[in-house]
C-alpha cells in the first residue's frame, strides 16, 4: 500500500510560470554522484534553489525546486517528446528502495513538464529518504512512459548544498550568476493519457504513438 499523497498538484498559473526555465537567473552551486544544485532567481525575479538529474542524452531530468515564500518544495519532470495538454491532472509515484512509493494524484502537467508539490507531514520523511536511498523509481501510471529509474548517488552532499542555498536565500545572500541547468527540451511515450489526436494536414492520422527510444536512466 503507498505512502500518504505526496504534496499537491499546482494550478495551471503555477505550471506556466515554471514552464520557461531558460529565462531563469541562476548559477550552479556544485554536485555530488548524480546530482547538481543550483539557485538564484526565477523568470519572475523569485529567490529559488535547485537540485537536479538528468539521463545519459538529457531527454529526460528532474528538478527539485524550493521557491521563497512557498512551503515545501516543487518537483518537476521533463520529457522530451511529451505533449500534454495544459492544465492536465495525473497521478505520479516515487519510490525509494524498497520503501513504499510516495503518491500524488494532484500532479499537474503542461507541454514537456509535469509538476507536482512536496510538503507537509510528507516534506521530512521524504528527504530523510531521499538522502539515505541509492535508487528511486518515478512512475507515472496514468500514461505510456517508462518508469525511471534514477540514481542517488550524491543525494545526500547535493541535498547539503540545496540546504544551504535555502539558508542563504532567505537570509538575502542569494546566489547571482546566471546560467543554471535549464531543462532540457523534454521521447514519444507520454506520461497522462492521452486524449485524440489533431488531424493533420490533407486530413491524415499519425498511425499511434510510436514507442520511442526510451530515454535510459536518470545518471545510473
Amino acid at each position: 500500500m503507498g505512502r500518504a499523497l505526496l504534496g499537491i498538484g499546482l494550478g495551471l498559473a503555477g505550471v506556466l510560470a515554471a514552464a520557461a526555465p531558460a529565462l531563469a537567473q541562476t548559477s550552479r552551486l556544485g554536485g555530488a554522484g548524480a546530482w547538481e544544485a543550483y539557485g538564484g532567481r526565477s523568470q519572475d525575479g523569485t529567490r529559488l534553489c535547485g537540485m537536479t538529474v538528468s539521463n545519459a542524452n538529457r531527454s529526460r531530468s528532474l528538478h527539485f525546486k524550493w521557491y521563497m515564500g512557498t512551503p515545501g518544495f516543487v518537483v518537476q519532470a521533463f520529457g522530451q517528446g511529451w505533449r500534454i495538454p495544459p492544465g492536465t491532472t495525473l497521478r505520479v509515484t516515487l519510490a525509494v528502495d524498497g520503501n513504499p512509493p510516495w503518491t500524488t494524484q494532484g500532479a499537474t502537467g503542461n507541454g514537456t513538464m509535469v509538476q507536482w508539490r512536496v510538503q507537509g507531514d510528507a516534506f521530512r520523511p521524504f528527504t530523510n529518504q531521499f538522502r539515505a536511498g541509492s535508487r528511486m523509481t518515478v512512475a507515472f501510471p496514468d500514461g505510456s512512459e517508462t518508469p525511471w529509474s534514477v540514481s542517488l548517488a550524491g543525494s545526500s552532499a547535493t541535498l547539503d548544498l540545496f540546504t544551504r542555498c535555502v539558508l542563504a536565500q532567505t537570509d538575502g545572500a542569494a546566489p547571482a550568476k546566471p546560467g543554471a541547468p535549464a531543462p532540457r527540451p523534454p521521447g514519444a511515450a507520454q506520461p497522462h493519457q492521452r486524449g485524440p489526436e489533431a488531424p493533420l494536414p490533407g486530413g491524415k492520422q499519425p498511425s499511434g504513438p510510436a514507442s520511442a527510444p526510451r530515454g535510459g536512466d536518470l545518471a545510473t
